[in-house]
């Protein structure tokens, strides 16, 4: 039952399109050419609720001109899968790239392969890449994917974090 549980989500394809259609207009414009550091917001971890589980997300602060981040969801008290995330540059420009593993941590993806998010914009606690965005309002990370279910229509998945563990009020 669980294996068939796992079978969609390899099959699922990810889709760049525009972003979804809430805008800031009071955020500074958008970076055409992002620095890592545009993106330091992200760093730290995040735990909340998407695709029917507990997502765990964990961002490293930038170095190098990267950050790395992990991710995993789990389900009745079990790993789904995992992923290993990186945003920065690469030969095709500036993106974030995820690679995929099964809960025995067997990689969904060839080993020369990944699934890549094109950049789009970073503003102020806000980042946009080809069918995915990352919004922070303070201690709450919302994160939405654009993915084609298995009746081939196309939809913007969220996922809703928080900062884990939470941070303490200053007195």
């Amino acid at each position: 039952m669980l294996r068939a549980l796992l079978l969609p989500f390899p099959l699922l394809l990810v889709f760049g399109s525009s972003s979804p259609p809430h805008q800031d207009t009071d955020a500074k414009p958008a970076a055409t050419n992002p620095k890592i550091e545009d993106f330091a917001w992200l760093a730290g971890e995040w735990r909340g609720e998407g695709f029917g589980g507990t997502c765990e997300e964990i961002w490293s602060h930038p170095l190098a001109g990267t950050m790395v981040g992990t991710f995993r969801l789990v389900r009745g008290g079990e790993v789904v899968f995992y992923e290993i995330m990186v945003i920065g540059p690469d030969a095709k420009g500036f993106g974030l790239k995820v690679k995929h593993f099964s809960k025995e941590f067997v990689s969904w993806e060839d080993q020369q392969s990944s699934v890549r998010f094109a950049y789009e914009s970073v503003k102020k606690d806000d980042a946009r890449f080809s069918g995915l965005t990352l919004a922070r309002n303070d201690d709450k990370l919302d994160i939405k994917l654009r993915m084609r279910g298995g009746d081939g229509s196309m939809n913007w998945q969220p996922i809703r974090l928080k900062r884990y563990p939470p941070r303490k009020p200053n007195k």
